[in-house]
C-alpha cells in the first residue's frame, strides 16, 4: 500500500527525486517510524543515486510494524523515538516520571544530514505504554518527528510527513508553520487514503536554518515537554488552546491559501464516502428486494 501512496506523491510533487543541484552528490534519506518500509522503496524506486538510508521505528516487540524493506544502504535504529529526550533539549527528567529509565540520551545519526526525510508515524494501538500517554501521544509523536526532522534535514531538503484531519485546528497551525520555511504541497493519495482523513504534506526547498524553523523549532521541543512532562501531576498535559486574536491572525494571513490547497483534499474523500454509500445504498436494495421475495414466496405457499 506504502508504495502505491509514494506513486501518487511522486508523481505529483517529485518529492523522491531531487534535483542534482539541491543536494550534495548522492542522495541521503532519513525515514522515521520507517516500518514497513514503503517510503523508502518508493526512493530506491525513483532515486538512482541513494548512497544511504538512515532510519527509526518503533520495535516490532514493542507493538511496532513488521520491517518489510531490505537494502545494503539501510542503518535502522529500533526505538521509541518519543523518548529521544536528549534530542528534544530535555537534560533533566523529573525524578518521580513513572518512564524515567525508558527515556535515552542517544541522538540518533548525529553527526549527518539528509536531503529526504519521511515522517510517516502514526499512534498504533498495538504499541506497549502507560496509560498516562494515551491523551497526549497523537501529540508527542508528532512534535518528535518533526524536531528530528528539522535538525536534520539539508538545506533545500524535501520532507513527507502523513496529516490526520484537515479540517482540524492543529493541522492548519502545522501547515502554515511549515509554509514559512518551505514550498508546501498537500497530496491525498486515490487509492489508499480517499475515504479516510489522512493525506500527505510534501515540503520542498525547506530552509532549516530560516527564521520562522528555528521559531518553529522552540515551540515543538516546548510540546513535547508540555505533552511529556507538563499538567498537574507531571505526567503531560494537552496544549492550551490559541486565544482569538492569534486565530485571527492567522487565517488573515494563511486561511484563505489553506482553504485553496486543502480543496482537492476534500474532494477526493467526499467523492470517496459517496461512493461507499451508493454502495451501502446498492446493497441495502438488494437485500430488501429479496426479502420481498422471501414474503410474497411465503404468501403464495
Amino acid at each position: 500500500m506504502m508504495q502505491h501512496v509514494g506513486d501518487e506523491i511522486e508523481t505529483r510533487t517529485k518529492a523522491f527525486s531531487l534535483p542534482g543541484d539541491t543536494r550534495s552528490s548522492g542522495l541521503r534519506v532519513l525515514d522515521l517510524c520507517m516500518a514497513p518500509g514503503g517510503f523508502s522503496a518508493s526512493a530506491v524506486k525513483y532515486s538512482q543515486d541513494i548512497i544511504s538510508i538512515c532510519a527509526i521505528t518503533l520495535p516490532h516487540s514493542q507493538g511496532g510494524f513488521k520491517l518489510l524493506f531490505e537494502s545494503p544502504l539501510l542503518q535502522i535504529q529500533f526505538q521509541d523515538i518519543t523518548m529521544l529526550a536528549t534530542e528534544f533539549g530535555a537534560t533533566d527528567i523529573p525524578p518521580t516520571h513513572p518512564d524515567r529509565a525508558e527515556f535515552v540520551t542517544d541522538r540518533p545519526f548525529e553527526d549527518e544530514s539528509f536531503d529526504l526525510v519521511f515522517c510517516g508515524g502514526q499512534v498504533l494501538r498495538s504499541h506497549s505504554r502507560g496509560p498516562h500517554r494515551e491523551q497526549t501521544e497523537p501529540l508527542r509523536l508528532r512534535v518528535s518527528q518533526l524536531i528530528l526532522a528539522l535538525q536534520r534535514i539539508r538545506k533545500c531538503g524535501s520532507l513527507v510527513m502523513l496529516m490526520h484531519k484537515a479540517d482540524a485546528w492543529d493541522t492548519v497551525k502545522l501547515v502554515h508553520q511549515i509554509s514559512r520555511f518551505a514550498a508546501v504541497a498537500l497530496i491525498k493519495p486515490k487509492k489508499s487514503h480517499a475515504a479516510k482523513g489522512t493525506f500527505y504534506l510534501v515540503a520542498k526547498n525547506v530552509q532549516p536554518e530560516d527564521d520562522a524553523a528555528k521559531e518553529a523549532l522552540v515551540g515543538w521541543k516546548k510540546s513535547w515537554w508540555d505533552a511529556t512532562f507538563g499538567g498537574e501531576d507531571g505526567l503531560g498535559g494537552s496544549e492550551a488552546p490559541d486565544g482569538e486574536d492569534s486565530v485571527k491572525k492567522l487565517l488573515d494571513e494563511y486561511g484563505k491559501e489553506y482553504a485553496k490547497q486543502v480543496r482537492h483534499v476534500w474532494k477526493i474523500q467526499v467523492d470517496a464516502l459517496s461512493q461507499k454509500l451508493e454502495g451501502l445504498r446498492s446493497q441495502t436494495d438488494t437485500l430488501s428486494k429479496q426479502e420481498r421475495m422471501k414474503r410474497d414466496w411465503r404468501v403464495s405457499e
